[in-house]
């Protein structure tokens, strides 16, 4: 995404564990300066008892097709509006892949994909999240 992030909103509950120390849920809503918007939906909404932590998924819905990535189920799936379909399988261990980019880029002198800016981008959109759920207002970044 070349537009930078310029609002985010964010609000955050206990409803599912009140007995937590941190969120069990929340909701973060980004707005960029081309007018693109993305909400991030999490939750802790798995019962004591499910075999894994919870469900990881991200989705993107754009005007010429969608995708969606399952981290537990190891794929990134996507569908363009002319009905073509994609499945690409990432394998099981996504800390090895991005260990594995971060020293090919030493290697080849070159930046990694994701780099320290985009870090530094997301670092800024996690803090003004954790702003406007204290504030209950939309922070300008």
């Amino acid at each position: 995404m070349s537009a930078p992030p310029v609002e985010v909103y964010a609000l955050s509950n206990h409803i599912l564990h009140p007995e937590a120390a941190v969120e069990t849920g929340g909701v973060v809503v980004i707005r960029y300066a081309d007018g693109t918007v993305a909400s991030i939906d999490c939750s802790w909404s798995r019962p004591d008892g499910f075999p894994t932590w919870g469900g990881l998924s991200f989705g993107l819905v754009g005007e010429k097709g969608t995708v969606q990535v399952d981290a537990f189920g190891q794929a990134v799936t996507g569908f363009r509006a002319g009905g073509e379909s994609r499945w690409l399988g990432y394998g099981p261990d996504l800390d090895r892949l991005l260990l594995t980019e971060f020293l090919s880029s030493v290697r080849e002198r070159r930046r990694p994909v994701p780099d320290g800016e985009q870090g530094l981008a997301t670092l800024r959109i996690v803090t003004a999240a954790y702003e406007s759920t204290r504030t209950g207002q939309p922070v300008k970044i």
